[in-house]
């Protein structure tokens, strides 16, 4: 326009006149194209999951809508599939997850109907949750879950599974995928690696550590091939047996056997103390006899010897001892007198007194 009007006329300052001409025009100003985008503002990052939370609707997907729940911290999905956008099909859709892991402080949502209710805001400030959302047709506000909803649109898209088959599917691989920071949306969240069909493939470490199981003396018997006695638990009446014979066919663990009930082909698995011990009975056949070769020969050689009779038939011989006895004398106090030893006073002085009241001494 400035080029056209300087091939005609001119004038000092016509750039600057053309310009504010144009910039007071209205009509230019309804079909303006919009101003340069800003540079994006982050949301702070949390130290913690499940602090704040990402909700959006993926709308008329597949025949039917989904609700998408994106952690912030962690970026651990949540996919609900959902026949309705109203508030209370949305609010029981996240006391399930919220069942799992505790009320977020925040939730952050578009201006869909579902989510700027009076029943969502005011569960929202019953359980002390902040509800914030973006303006109205500017999705980048809520883009952590609008970024979410074009990744789960596109995984079902090119799987060849069902639906529902295909949504459990891509939860358990995004889930599994470790991010930029080398930790999968599992591990922040839970603090473990979830495991999935890939981890088939490597081999399982085991960390248990080996602890030596003492088992008790009557329970000694319980051996590959032993007989034992069951326990009967489907005993109908008093008349049923309480146990039932059987054979321990192997030994499963160190508290489980594997049992097999006799004359019968069908294996159980029972605990030790189901069971107990079976000892093989025996016929009085079994039995041994062992009696003496009474012959005519031997008995006669067996002959017990007669005692010798007595000489002296009248009188009987006596079976006491033939020892002289002796009357006892029995313990008697003594009765000769005893001296009655006095304890001598004075010491040394009442002795040199006696020696000098005995010696004579001349005036």
């Amino acid at each position: 326009m400035k080029s056209l009007a300087r091939s005609a006329v001119f004038w000092t300052g016509i750039d600057g006149d053309i310009e504010s001409l144009c910039r007071k025009c209205i009509r230019c100003d309804l079909y303006r194209n919009q101003l340069p985008k800003l540079e994006n503002h982050p949301w702070e990052a949390e130290k913690n999951p499940w602090v704040r939370i990402h909700i959006d609707h993926a709308v008329n997907f597949f025949g039917t809508n989904w609700l998408i729940i994106v952690d912030s911290y962690s970026r651990y999905p949540c996919v609900h599939k959902t026949s309705s956008l109203s508030s209370e099909s949305t609010i029981r859709l996240l006391e399930e997850d919220f069942a799992h892991f505790g009320y977020p402080l925040t939730i952050v949502s578009d201006n869909g109907t579902s989510f700027s209710s009076d029943e969502f805001t005011s569960w929202c400030d019953k359980r002390g949750i902040t509800w914030i959302s973006g303006a109205p047709y500017h999705p980048a506000t809520n883009g952590l879950a609008e970024r979410f909803v074009q990744t789960f649109k596109r995984a079902l898209q090119r799987s060849t599974l069902s639906p529902d088959q295909a949504l459990l599917e891509f939860l358990i691989q995004y889930r599994r995928t470790p991010q930029s920071n080398g930790k999968s949306p599992g591990e922040l969240l839970n603090g473990r690696v979830i495991r999935s069909q890939i981890d088939t493939f490597r081999p399982i470490e085991n960390c248990k550590t080996t602890r030596e199981f003492e088992i008790p003396k009557s329970y000694e018997f319980i051996k590959m091939g032993s007989p034992c006695y069951v326990k009967n638990e489907r005993r109908k009446d008093e008349k049923s047996p309480k146990w039932i014979p059987a054979t321990i066919s192997k030994i499963l663990g160190h508290r489980h056997a594997l049992v097999k009930y006799e004359n019968s082909s069908l294996e159980v698995k029972r605990h030790f103390e189901q069971l107990r011990p079976r000892y093989p009975q025996k016929d009085d056949s079994d039995f041994p006899l062992y009696l003496p070769n009474w012959n005519s020969k031997n008995h006669a050689r067996c002959q017990l010897s007669k005692l010798p009779e007595s000489s002296d038939t009248g009188q009987p011989i006596p079976r006491r001892s033939a020892r002289i006895r002796k009357q006892t004398k029995f313990y008697q106090s003594s009765t000769w007198p005893r001296k009655s030893f006095k304890r001598k006073r004075g010491g040394v002085m009442s002795i040199i007194n006696k020696v000098l009241k005995n010696t004579y001494l001349p005036c």
